[in-house]
């Protein structure tokens, strides 16, 4: 992992798997999208409005490459619309002691650019399915 004088980093050793594939080979991104619902809870002589947390959510986005190999058809299998599985995913790698994240996702979609100068790539779009299996946050989940 790149990092600087100010700690920061790139997500070069970033690990993504997806029912039980690895899809970090030709990543170009990943995205994590964290929301909560919330239910209006003002009433009577309220003069701010108020509210109550109620459901949580994850959405995801790889960025990938395609490949004409076999990993590429694994990778295209296991990232088809509508299947369903275990996504895992480390944005500092699966040293010892590193940031894990886990949950069952599904894919809700998938965008291909067949450019004719380009490289072609994939976008899935993936929605967390029930509670985080590992999240580093909520839950100290590490490698």
């Amino acid at each position: 992992m790149a990092t600087n004088a100010t700690n920061r980093y790139t997500a070069e050793t970033l690990y993504i798997s997806y029912r039980g594939v690895v899809v970090d080979v030709d990543f170009r991104s990943m995205s994590v999208t964290e929301s909560v619902d919330t239910v209006d809870s003002s009433a009577g002589i309220s003069r701010a409005r108020t509210h109550i947390q109620t459901l949580n959510n994850a959405e995801f986005t790889i960025e990938y490459l395609e490949q004409l190999t076999t990993a590429g058809s694994a990778i295209r299998a296991a990232l088809r619309l509508g299947a369903d599985g275990t996504l895992i995913y480390a944005p500092e790698g699966t040293a010892v002691g590193k940031p894990r994240y886990s949950c069952i996702a599904t894919v809700t979609g998938v965008d291909r650019s067949y450019p004719y100068d380009e490289i072609v790539s994939v976008s899935a779009n993936l929605l967390r399915n029930g509670n985080w299996i590992a999240h580093y946050e909520l839950l100290n989940s590490v490698f």
